[in-house]
């Protein structure tokens, strides 16, 4: 609406109808009272009636252009069709040289679409990032409740990284997952946070993505607890596990092309454990965790993403790098030992059929 204001005496405005009043002694020239009165005049053409505008609100008293006086009364007005909050927001962003410039930044910031809450993800990665315990980040959540969503809600994100609980088994001794469904979730997980990267790569190198993880087992004492297990024969003393790690994403011709790297390799953060047993760490032992881990490698298939449509394939390839001295001697053991006990023994039984000659 465009107006023109006039300051009038409170006896000049009840003798006044030329347009809206209000009890501030403003009086708002509307263009519609305007053309009203223009109407009314007859006149024949543009000329006459532009002349006709200008010299009808030049000749009225006390006409105002100043800032303030057009600010009080948009208030007024604003005020008066029910727009309360609007008519205190305009006092408020004129009340200072600065206070437009805030509320038009403050504005700009909500309409970007900045979160004013944690989502449940970056709760989860702030909630293990800082290493928190639940009565920890229940403490700090209840300084600002708005802002940090409920325990419950990350509880439920931590589900989302996990494999599916049918792909997973335990017993008293043993917790293991399959090895497909882990290396899909890893996949998946990482293909997220690669989405805009991934969508950059060219579509002949979308089938060409592949997965480099280090893997190996190793066993160790611990503290044994009360608690009872079904074959007494069983103990928790000694506990043994196999585990794989991601290291790298490439994809390209000869692999040239690193989509990411893992940060941290030698860090917990992205270890994913394939199995673990309540037993012993010896040669037969790791042998055979060896034989398991490396059949269920043998078995993998590619694992297909989908992001926003675009298909991808993404190979994996495990490498056994994660082993200490005492798998390697046991792997030397495994890989020599054989032939030399069949030399040894060969050469035994010719010696024994020449002393019997």
């Amino acid at each position: 609406m465009q107006f023109s204001v006039l300051t009038w005496c409170k006896e000049a405005m009840d003798s006044e109808t030329t347009g809206s009043e209000g009890s501030s002694g403003v009086r708002i020239v509307t263009r519609k009272s305007l053309f009203d009165k223009m109407k009314n005049e007859n006149l024949r053409n543009l000329e006459e009636k532009l002349c006709f505008l200008r010299d009808h609100l030049l000749t009225q008293d006390n006409l105002s252009e100043k800032d303030g006086v057009i600010v009080h009364a948009a208030q007024v007005e604003l005020r008066k069709s029910g727009k309360r909050d609007a008519s205190r927001v305009l006092q408020d962003i004129t009340s200072s040289p600065t206070r437009a410039t805030k509320y038009k930044k403050a504005f700009d910031t909500s309409k970007c679409g900045k979160s004013s809450r944690l989502t449940p993800m970056e709760a989860l990665k702030m909630f293990i990032d800082a290493d928190l315990t639940r009565a920890q980040y229940e403490v700090i959540r209840n300084t600002n409740k708005k802002f940090f969503p409920c325990y419950s809600l990350i509880q439920e994100a931590k589900k989302k990284c996990y494999p599916p609980p049918e792909t997973i088994t335990i017993t008293s001794t043993c917790a293991e997952t399959q090895l497909q469904p882990l290396i899909d979730i890893t996949v998946k997980r990482l293909s997220e946070f690669l989405e805009e990267v991934l969508l950059t790569i060219k579509e002949q190198e979308r089938n060409t993505l592949k997965l480099i993880c280090k893997w190996g087992c190793d066993g160790s004492q611990q503290a044994q607890y009360k608690q009872k297990l079904q074959n007494e024969a069983d103990s928790d003393a000694n506990i043994f596990q196999s585990c794989f790690v991601p290291v790298r994403l490439i994809c390209g011709k000869d692999n040239q092309k690193v989509l990411w790297e893992n940060p941290t390799p030698s860090s917990a953060r992205f270890c994913r454990p394939i199995r673990f047993r309540f037993v012993k760490e010896t040669t037969d032992v790791t042998n055979a965790e060896i034989n398991y881990v490396k059949n269920s490698i043998n078995n993998l298939v590619a694992t297909e993403v989908d992001i926003d449509g675009e298909k991808f394939l993404v190979h994996s390839q495990f490498v056994m790098t994660m082993v200490d001295g005492k798998e390697l001697t046991m792997l030397a053991v495994l890989k020599f030992l054989p032939p030399l006990i069949s030399f040894v023994f060969e050469n035994y039984a010719s010696n024994e059929n020449r002393n019997a000659l």
